[in-house]
């Protein structure tokens, strides 16, 4: 979907999950400091990638948020999938042949990245045996794989295009940058935010 749908569909995923990582770490943050104050037991912050719901009791046992940006991520895959074949004339063949859009194949590589990304999360909140941190490392990851393919995601577009899609490359490494203190300083609840605010970068909807 190299057109402004496309562009609308991730951003507004980043966009809804950065608003309630924000909000579910301030009412953890919160409820943390609260224990502090009433002379309780205090527990040390730690970050996470995903949050319970605080709709439902059984979310603290099943990750839900994973489970939603799975789905998403495959919604997004298969629109990409669907929309991205084309039937056009080719005049060196003189004949129509099917093809398939780069920006499509780039949006699914993005998506794909996430998807597992939160398959890791339900691997390590499932308890598997896996090494500690892995669901960092793996959003670390889908986090380069969207700057690399951002940067590649420049060539043959106009000026404004490429200003645009430029301020979105640096808004992504930041956040990568974000990810990489979050994972190594989890007790931080400032590169959590930060990671958060770099994630309402795609919250830029731009028609090619």
């Amino acid at each position: 979907m190299g057109s402004l749908l496309g562009h609308i569909v991730p951003g507004t995923f980043f966009a809804l999950f950065a608003l309630w990582w924000g909000f579910s770490i301030a009412i953890k943050y919160y409820y943390l400091h609260q224990r502090k104050t009433n002379w309780k037991k205090s527990k040390i912050y730690y970050s996470k990638t995903t949050f319970p719901c605080l709709c439902f009791y059984s979310s603290e046992k099943i990750p839900l948020e994973s489970y939603v940006k799975v789905a998403c991520a495959t919604i997004g895959m298969l629109g990409e999938l669907i929309t991205g074949f084309t039937h056009l004339y080719d005049e060196k063949l003189k004949r129509k042949v099917w093809g398939f859009g780069e920006n499509n194949t780039q949006h699914i590589t993005m998506f794909l990245g996430f998807a597992l990304a939160s398959v890791f999360e339900i691997f390590a909140h499932c308890k598997y045996s896996m090494p500690n941190g892995i669901e960092f490392l793996a959003n670390i990851l889908a986090f380069g794989i969207e700057a690399f393919l951002f940067h590649f995601h420049l060539h043959g577009r106009n000026e404004v295009d490429v200003h645009v899609h430029v301020l979105l490359l640096y808004a992504i490494i930041f956040c990568l940058i974000a990810a990489i203190w979050e994972y190594n300083r989890p007790n931080q609840i400032l590169a959590t935010y930060a990671r958060i605010i770099g994630s309402f970068r795609n919250f830029v909807f731009k028609e090619k």
